[in-house]
């Protein structure tokens, strides 16, 4: 589903027009962000943590070339799900 679809879907089901929708999507979208920023973690009851994690400096090869590279460490986002959603998406 894409942003516009979520909108429509939102306004739906809270009763609300659109363009209220897509202001709270992104509200949620900047507030989740500064949390990732300041606070690394985001629990979202119902769905479960976005939390950034660090990964460490690895090897690597360059499948072009065969030359053995090193791939700095770096920060990525990482969603665990919580029981409830679990439990839904194993019921599909």
């Amino acid at each position: 589903m894409k942003k516009a679809g979520l909108v429509e879907r939102v306004a739906q089901q809270a009763k609300i027009r659109k363009a209220a929708a897509q202001r709270a999507i992104e509200a949620l979208v900047d507030a989740v962000n500064d949390a990732l920023r300041t606070d690394g973690k985001v629990i979202i009851a119902g769905l479960g943590v976005l939390k950034l994690k660090t990964t460490k400096e690895r090897k690597a090869r360059n499948p072009k070339t065969g030359e053995q590279v090193i791939v700095p460490p770096r920060k990525k986002v990482v969603f665990k799900p919580n029981s409830a959603l679990k439990a839904m998406i194993k019921s599909l």
